[in-house]
């Protein structure tokens, strides 16, 4: 008993000098940016768009990139369909045709076996840009976030991460989606402001042509279904690792929206999480065993307090502390993406959230994930 509870308070002390950290450097970058002055350049980038079945947002998608305030003539679209089976290819088709200047679409042959890093790979092959900036086919972007976005394309920058926020339903499902995903859109952009480049979103992600092939490209990681946008930025960080920034203006606020069910939300989870074991750094692998280990051993601590209720002046003081990092990390990411969140709501996911962080981690050691009817690890 005594060792289980001395794990928790030990990684749970741990896990909340790290989330002060994060919230520290989370700061410090939205500080830098604001002081930061905007670039008055236009790089030629491509907008690529990987879609797979995504025939209900993609229309709206092509008319927020239509509204782009960035001059024309510096950019281009590829939309790329990976295999749908519904009407994604029409509809870019359609676009395309009406506006045959704006770029093209490619479809990936059945050759290829299929997936997302092929999809954008092929597009990356085909474009003239000088910058790649990638993007979901399920996303919305603002009239500015071309504009912000190339705000970062300094001359020594190589890749470019950018804000992603989910927009999800009111209900409670909804709601712990959204403060998780605010936690993980914090820790990614503080981590890469602090030179440790850990994870970024594919769903707002540029990089340099000409860096993506010399680093080879996807070619490591290439049979691996997920991690277009973290294995990628791994690789970028072994050869330009203090070339790597975050844009946080929020003009360049990319959306996308929560899965609706438990199964589809615990399915993403899966998928993201299997990313951990496969391109694992020290500090990756480090975070990941404090976060798991401060989430699985306050399961571990509830069981003990119902068998020994003298336990609880040893698990209370700690989960309060806990709960408070995380309301004051979220509260402060919530802030910046427009959203709400309260300390009750926080205290009382703990127990969903902590057996779903325990679950998801061994999920993705173990077992094989499903992403749009494909299976992989």
């Amino acid at each position: 008993m005594m060792l289980v509870l001395g794990v928790y308070t030990l990684f749970s002390f741990l896990y909340v000098i790290f989330l002060g950290r994060v919230r520290k450097a989370w700061w410090s970058l939205r500080q830098a940016n604001v002081e930061q002055p905007a670039s008055v350049s236009f790089p030629f980038v491509t907008v690529i768009v990987p879609v797979r079945n995504e025939a209900q947002h993609l229309p709206d998608l092509l008319n927020d990139l239509l509204a782009q305030d960035y001059p024309d003539d510096r950019w281009e679209l590829i939309v790329v369909n990976d295999g749908s089976a519904d009407g994604s290819a029409a509809i870019a088709a359609d676009f395309f045709h009406s506006h045959p200047n704006r770029g093209g679409l490619l479809n990936l042959p059945d050759r290829e076996g299929g997936s997302k890093k092929q999809a954008v790979a092929m597009a990356i092959a085909n474009a003239k840009g000088e910058w790649i900036l990638t993007t979901d086919g399920d996303c919305r972007v603002g009239p500015s976030w071309l504009t912000t976005m190339a705000q970062g394309m300094s001359p020594g920058r190589t890749m470019l991460a950018g804000p992603v926020n989910l927009v999800g339903s009111p209900d409670f499902l909804g709601i712990l989606q959204t403060a998780e995903w605010i936690g993980l859109q914090c820790i990614g952009a503080a981590g890469i402001y602090r030179g440790r480049n850990f994870f970024c979103n594919g769903a707002n992600l540029a990089y340099r042509k000409q860096a993506f092939t010399e680093s080879g490209g996807f070619t490591s990681s290439k049979k691996r279904l997920s991690g277009d946008d973290t294995d990628l930025l791994l690789q970028f960080s072994r050869s330009w690792p203090v070339s790597i920034g975050f844009q946080s203006g929020t003009g360049a606020i990319v959306e996308t929206f929560a899965d609706d069910g438990i199964g589809s939300a615990f399915s993403q989870r899966h998928r993201w999480a299997s990313k951990i074991p496969v391109a694992l750094t020290t500090f990756t692998l480090l975070i990941s065993l404090i976060a798991w280990l401060s989430h699985a051993g306050f399961l571990a601590a509830l069981c003990i307090m119902f068998f020994s209720p003298i336990a609880a002046f040893v698990v209370l003081p700690v989960f309060f502390l806990k709960v408070l990092a995380e309301y004051l990390l979220l509260k402060d990411g919530a802030d910046y993406f427009g959203h709400r969140v309260s300390f009750g709501l926080i205290l009382a996911a703990q127990p969903f959230y902590a057996l779903y962080i325990t679950l998801v981690g061994a999920a993705a050691v173990f077992l094989p994930y499903t992403w749009k009817g494909r299976k992989g690890r």
